[in-house]
């Protein structure tokens, strides 16, 4: 069972996200307190944070989608509909380190 943390209006926010939530700010956090410990700008690494995140959640949606092909060639409608659940670590892990590299090039 996936308990309620809290409700935002019509939005329940469950254990699970609220989790998954904690721990990307504080690999944020950490990544941006290393960051100044090396005394280096902080806007480029928040950059690089901001690429992984986006392109992880794109890469975990296309690795889910790509996994349950049959069920979503026959409701493609239900393609980005996230409010379901349906996102694949697998994915997450290959867009998110994609997007922090290419950004990271990007960015110098």
């Amino acid at each position: 069972m996936n308990p309620i943390v809290i409700s935002l209006g019509p939005v329940d926010v469950r254990a699970f996200t609220a989790w998954v939530g904690g721990g990307i700010l504080a690999c944020i956090g950490l990544a941006l307190a290393l960051a100044a410990r090396r005394g280096e700008r902080l806007l480029p690494w928040l950059d690089v944070c901001l690429a992984a995140l986006v392109a992880g959640l794109i890469g975990a949606r296309a690795a889910h989608v790509a996994i349950e092909s049959a069920y979503f060639a026959a409701h493609p409608d239900e393609i980005l509909d996230l409010a379901r659940g349906g996102l694949d670590w697998h994915g997450a892990l290959a867009g998110g380190l994609l997007g922090a590299l290419i950004m990271a090039r990007l960015r110098r």
